[in-house]
Parts: C-alpha cells; structure tokens; sequence
C-alpha cells in the first residue's frame, strides 16, 4: 500500500510539471511576433479519395480565403476516387484557372502507400516554399491563410494549428472538442518549447525544402497514417522553430465521423503510432497510460477501503487542477472557454478512453479509407 501511494504522488506531480511546462511554451508561442513582411507565397495540399460530399465546400472555402489570388495555388491530389470527386475537381479547376489545380493519382509508388503516395504528388506539382496542408472535408476560415504567413517568421520551418470538429448533437460535439483541444494545446505548448509531441495535418504547413531534404516520406510511407506527426518527427532535426496559429482566427473546421465504427477505426489508427514515435513520446505515453491506470487501482481500493478519501482525493485535486489550469489558458487563446463546462464528464470518461485505445492501437486493427 505504501508503495502504491508512493507511486501515485510521484505519477500525481511528474503529470501536473508536465502541464506546467507546456504551460510556459503556451505562453512562448503566444509572445512571438508575426511576421510583417510581404505576403508569401503558399501551395495548399490535399489529398482526396470519395469526397465528392465535401471537396466543393473545401474548394469554396479556399477561394473566400482573406488572401491575394497571385499569392497562393490550391492543389488537389484525387487518389483513385470512384465518385464524382474528379469531375468536381475539373469543373472548379476550369472555372478558376491557375488557382485550383488538381493531379490524378491511379497507381501507388514504390515505398508510398495510401494518402502519403497522393500527398507526394501533390508537393511535385507545387511551385510555392509554404505547404499548407488540409483534408477535403475541412472548411478553412477565411484568415487562415494570413495567419500562416503571419507565423512563418525568417526562423519558423513548420507550423500547426486548430481544427475543431463539427457533429450534429452540440453536447456531443462540445465534449469531443474538450478531448482535441487538449491535443492541440498540447502540440501548441511543445511547439513553444521546441520539444513537438504532436500536431494534426488538417491543420498544418512547412517548408518544401525540408519535405524535399529528407526524401519526402521515405522511410514512413509504406505507414498507413503519420502523414502529418510522423512527417514532422521525420522533418524535426532540421526544424528550426515551431509556429502555431494560437487565436480565434486561422482555424480549421473539420466534419467528425457519425458512426461508432468510424470513431472506433480513427482512436485505434492514431493509438496505432505510438510504436513509430520518437523515444520520449513513447516514454511520455507510457507514463500517462501508467498513471491513469494507478488512478483507477486508486479509486478500487478506495471502494474497497484500503485508501483513505484524504489521499485519493489528493491526487484527484493534483491531477484536475493541472489539467483545468493548462486548458483554461488554451482556450482563452482560441475563443472556446465555454468548453469548459465538459470538463467534469471528459475528465472521468478520458482516463478509461486513453487506456482502451492505448491497448487497442497497439495489438488491435484498424480499417482504412
């Protein structure tokens, strides 16, 4: 018993520093001013297979872009779609000649499978240094892409941003939003230490160079997800600082999967990469996977009374604190404090969520569009 309680202050403080210091690159990242020079140029990448759904609300959302036309290039990699995608794609890239531009992807490469192989061909096709990245079933908000110029300082390689989820059901959709801004407070507050932990390519650019400096996607592209954090673990050891569009502007509205298949399918994919992360991610996984798992024993032997309330309770206050102290400031920066009020049932619903599809996404399977 000793060394249970033992071991669960220590988890207890090691997860509260752990927010703490990602507390202090929040706040880097907020300090850094935006670039003012003139606008640069950027290539908009997407890959998409079956959207004929959702490419035509992509497209238009990239043509309302707050952004001069002679300043960027959209470019839409159709990756073996049996829908009308491409006939979508060629009636807007008629229409707007020189801006959305679209390439047929019908065989996969040598070493590049699924979206990374149409990714790549997109990049060849590109002509700008600034890839911004985005899915087909995204919407943009109209500044989205100034804020990207405005984060690609002289010193600035890669930089990511936020992309809340739409669903039909508001309460739903609040509490999914609770979950993804912590991920994304988490990818803004390790790019402000310079320390990436993860990022999301709905929302995401880089530079060309380094895409092209380390071969593409060689080495991963025969991974079936990772396109996005996988890339930037490949591109970090060139990376010279991270950006990040922390505001209530440049975000990336992104529709959830409605079925429960769908939802499963996605946790398990992104769990799934654990075991192609970099050492420290997998360290820092364990240790979560390790401490919420000493929560629930915790709270079975307060059930059983073989722990007092005092010090449960403890580590409940340490653990709650930290978190609701980190996620309150990341979401004054984006506008969505009023998130907040999930807090009480994602704080108990994660804890079992993390450890499921910990589990499941490293012996378990998944399907792929």
């Amino acid at each position: 018993m000793i060394v249970l309680i033992i071991l669960s202050y220590i988890l207890s403080f090691a997860y509260a520093g752990f927010f703490i210091a990602l507390l202090v690159g929040l706040y880097k990242i907020a300090k850094r001013k935006p670039y003012k020079g003139e606008k640069q140029k950027i290539s908009v990448i997407v890959a998409a297979r079956n959207e004929e759904k959702n490419i035509a609300s992509l497209l238009d959302s990239l043509l309302l872009q707050n952004y001069p036309k002679e300043k960027f290039e959209v470019i839409v990699a159709n990756d073996r779609s049996t829908d009308k995608t491409l006939d979508i794609l060629s009636r807007y890239s008629v229409t707007n000649f020189g801006l959305i531009k679209y390439v047929p992807v019908e065989t996969q490469k040598p070493g590049l499978i699924g979206k990374k192989n149409a990714l790549t061909e997109a990049i060849r096709l590109s002509e700008n240094e600034i890839l911004a990245f985005t899915d087909a079933d995204c919407t943009p908000d109209p500044e989205w892409l100034n804020k990207i110029n405005e984060a690609f300082t002289e010193d600035v390689d890669f930089v990511g941003g936020y992309s809340p989820l739409q669903l039909d059901s508001k309460f739903n959709q609040d509490i999914k939003n609770l979950e993804r801004a912590f991920f994304f407070g988490i990818a803004a507050g390790s790019f402000g230490l310079n320390i990436p932990i993860t990022v999301t390519g709905r929302n995401m650019a880089y530079r060309k160079r380094l895409f092209t400096k380390v071969n593409g996607f060689q080495g991963i592209g025969t991974i079936r997800s990772g396109d996005d954090d996988l890339m930037m673990f490949k591109l970090s050891p060139h990376i010279r600082n991270y950006g990040y569009l922390l505001g209530e502007e440049g975000t990336v509205p992104s529709k959830d999967r409605s079925s429960i298949d769908d939802q499963v399918n996605l946790e398990t994919r992104r769990y799934s990469k654990l075991k192609h992360h970099p050492q420290y991610i997998q360290i820092l996984s364990i240790s979560i996977f390790a401490y919420f798992l000493l929560l629930l024993i915790d709270t079975i032997m307060l059930i059983m009374g073989l722990m007092s309330f005092d010090i449960w309770y403890q580590f409940i206050i340490i653990k709650c604190l930290s978190e609701i102290l980190f996620i309150t400031n990341y979401l004054g920066f984006i506008g969505k404090t009023k998130l907040l009020v999930t807090y009480p049932i994602l704080g108990v619903y994660y804890i079992f969520h993390f450890i499921w599809f910990g589990i499941k996404g490293t012996f378990g399977n998944y399907k792929w569009k």
